[in-house]
């Protein structure tokens, strides 16, 4: 009886941690992100800013960088010079005719 009572807590801790998977998910990020933003919420709070609008201004703050640091490598850079010509703007009489 005793293995069979083991093997089933088991079995049934194992399908509980697989059911809540996106809540322990959630539950651990919001704890890193806590730890990780609270030094920039101190040093607001040190400007005599209230812990709610600090945590709010930290939040905001690392949203915007993460935004900033994702958007820039994505960008292309402006050309200045005319554009290069492509195919379909070729003129009938061209030389180059696509195959």
């Amino acid at each position: 009886m005793g293995v069979a009572a083991t093997l089933l807590a088991v079995c049934l801790a194992a399908w509980l941690l697989r059911v809540a998977r996106p809540l322990f998910i959630t539950l651990i990020s919001a704890i890193l992100l806590a730890f990780i933003l609270e030094p920039l919420v101190q040093l607001l709070m040190r400007l005599r800013i209230r812990r709610g609008l600090a945590s709010f201004l930290a939040c905001s703050l690392m949203l915007g960088a993460l935004y900033l640091a994702l958007l820039g490598p994505g960008r292309k850079p402006s050309v200045s010079g005319p554009r290069c010509p492509t195919i379909a703007s070729a003129s009938p009489n061209s030389s180059i005719r696509p195959r």
